[in-house]
């Protein structure tokens, strides 16, 4: 069972608060549902099926329309890494949502039109540009596209694995092996809409990592994934006993080593153009908390 107000929070990408009030407004309806429909309504699996929402909440989001102020110091902290006619690929700074309805938020794609860089449009202005997405607290490279026919083109390599995605991660525990390949489904989790969780009824997910570095409780992976599930690396990571660092949904926050988000950081894209026809290989840096928690690791040895 789950609170209306999350469920339309989750399906709408929008903050409980304005899900609320799209509900009081009245522009959410269950099918077969004699009840009268309040934000803390609780639904089952069954029900979600029967949600109808009215176009016209979109009032609700137009009712606040003004953006938010972008500091100097955020918009240099997402810098370009690599830049054609046809896309971007810049680096995300932990703590930034890439994309979201709510025009109250700093998001990544507001942060780019501040910045004056051209994205592709959409039917949804607050998704310009967007191919592939990358969590909040997870930093590093990601394409952002400039014209629709690149949208569209980007968006298939990503669909069809096209597209080499590796990421640094820290977690907690040391593997057996060297290297390893997770290849177990994920689907939702239906007790928590905001989790996702390893079943195999769910979309498949494979997931391969190297050892970097052993520690006496860590370890630093380099991973490969050729799926782009959400939450994929994280879910895995934590289905075989070794949670990444940092994690507060599928681990724990609290640590010894100073991370304050899930350690894991995008370092490397590399896809043959489809316009240019030429291997694109673009590298990112380890950003300064990520460094200075492996610092504060060795110095616990």
């Amino acid at each position: 069972m789950q609170r209306l107000d999350k469920i339309i929070s989750e399906m709408l990408n929008v903050s409980r608060a304005i899900s609320k009030e799209i509900i009081e407004s009245g522009y959410v309806s269950i099918k077969g549902l004699d009840k009268k429909i309040k934000a803390n309504l609780m639904l089952n699996e069954l029900d979600l099926e029967n949600i109808v929402i009215d176009p016209k909440y979109k009032k609700i989001l137009e009712k606040d329309n003004k953006k938010p102020e972008i500091s100097q110091e955020v918009l240099d902290s997402v810098k370009v890494l690599y830049e054609d006619e046809y896309i971007y690929i810049i680096n995300k700074p932990e703590g930034i949502i890439v994309e979201s309805s709510s025009t109250k938020q700093n998001t990544l794609v507001n942060i780019l039109k501040a910045k004056g860089l051209t994205l592709s449009k959409g039917e949804n202005p607050s998704r310009d540009g967007i191919v592939h997405r990358l969590d909040k607290d997870t930093s590093g490279a990601l394409i952002i596209t400039k014209t629709k026919e690149s949208n569209t083109f980007f968006s298939n390599l990503f669909k069809e694995r096209k597209i080499k995605k590796k990421y640094y991660a820290i977690v907690k525990g040391n593997p057996k092996e060297e290297r390893a390949k997770i290849d177990i489904p994920i689907k939702r989790d239906e007790n928590n809409r905001t989790k996702m969780t390893l079943d195999r009824s769910g979309k498949n997910a494979i997931t391969s990592f190297v050892v970097v570095k052993r520690y006496k409780e860590m370890a630093l992976l380099d991973i490969e994934i050729e799926t782009g599930r959400t939450h994929q690396i994280r879910v895995h990571m934590a289905g075989i006993n070794m949670p990444i660092l940092g994690d507060e949904k599928y681990g724990n926050k609290k640590n010894k080593y100073g991370a304050n988000r899930q350690m894991l950081h995008a370092h490397l894209l590399e896809f043959m153009h489809p316009f240019k026809n030429v291997l694109i290989k673009v590298e990112c840096e380890l950003p300064e908390d990520f460094k200075e928690v492996l610092k504060n690791i060795e110095q616990n040895e």
